[in-house]
């Protein structure tokens, strides 16, 4: 006597078990790679006010007006060790302001072709403006 087996296209019970767990572990897997995706992206949220991140280190600003030289361009550096961290140029009145500095000691140097430099100490103190008002070359 031969018998004869025929496939039905479905697994025996337990094999169905195993397999749909399988693939529970793997959504759950999927779901939680999705969600986690998001965090440590560098999307931090920033103030809307001053584009700090909150985790930002506070700063503050250097400010000032020095004497005009009529016709003259008078450009204004901030130096740590040496090397230049922010700069700008006075406008046509002498006024000038450097934003977002952090923190600490600084040289300025406010230099005007054809005329000596002028080189500053300034502390910078977090969320204060430093005013150095009626420098002159």
């Amino acid at each position: 006597m031969t018998m004869k087996l025929t496939y039905n296209g479905r697994l025996p019970k337990s094999q169905r078990l195993r397999k749909s767990g399988k693939i529970l572990a793997m959504l759950l897997l999927g779901a939680a790679l999705v969600i986690g995706a998001g965090c440590g992206s560098g999307d931090t949220p920033t103030d809307p006010e001053t584009g700090d991140s909150p985790t930002a280190i506070p700063t503050g600003h250097l400010s000032g007006q020095v004497e005009m030289i009529e016709g003259v361009e008078i450009d204004i550096r901030v130096l740590q060790d040496g090397k230049v961290i922010a700069s700008t140029q006075a406008d046509a009145a002498g006024n000038y302001q450097i934003d977002k500095i952090e923190p600490g000691t600084y040289t300025v140097k406010i230099t005007a072709k054809g005329y000596e430099t002028t080189d500053l100490t300034v502390q910078i103190i977090a969320t204060q403006v430093t005013s150095m008002d009626k420098v002159g070359l």
